[in-house]
């Protein structure tokens, strides 16, 4: 049975999703609108857990999460919130290409807490997001 929706803080970036501070990879699509995902840990064989969403109209649903597949490890505010601020550098980015990077980078990371800094990559440029 699905969760209630209010319990899930959801984000997807890219081919990434974040559900309550855990990251997950896209694994594969699946029917009617489902995504399954794996826990980003999963390639190193270092956690198991994945999630299954659906797609309706421009909101996705947590099927299944962090309540029904455990995680092997505590959840990663700050690695969740550095892969928000990669997916929005990215977005800005594609959507303004007469913006110098420079400019997009300081727009962007203006107000982020130094944590999340932290774990961005430490050359945003050549990462290719902002090209």
């Amino acid at each position: 049975m699905a969760q209630n929706q209010e319990e899930y803080r959801v984000s997807v970036t890219g081919t990434k999703l974040v559900i309550n501070d855990y990251i997950y990879v896209r694994a594969r699509p699946g029917e009617n609108g489902k995504f399954y995902w794996n826990c980003r840990k999963t390639r190193h064989r270092e956690c198991t857990a994945r999630a299954i969403t659906r797609q309706i109209r421009d909101e996705i649903r947590v099927i299944k999460g962090p309540r029904e597949f455990a995680h092997s490890h505590p959840p990663d505010h700050e690695k969740a919130e550095a892969e928000t601020v990669l997916n929005s550098l990215r977005r800005t980015a594609e959507e303004h290409p007469e913006i110098p990077p420079a400019q997009v980078l300081r727009s962007e990371i203006n107000d982020v807490d130094p944590g999340v800094l932290a774990r961005l990559p430490d050359r945003l440029y050549h990462c290719g997001y902002c090209e």
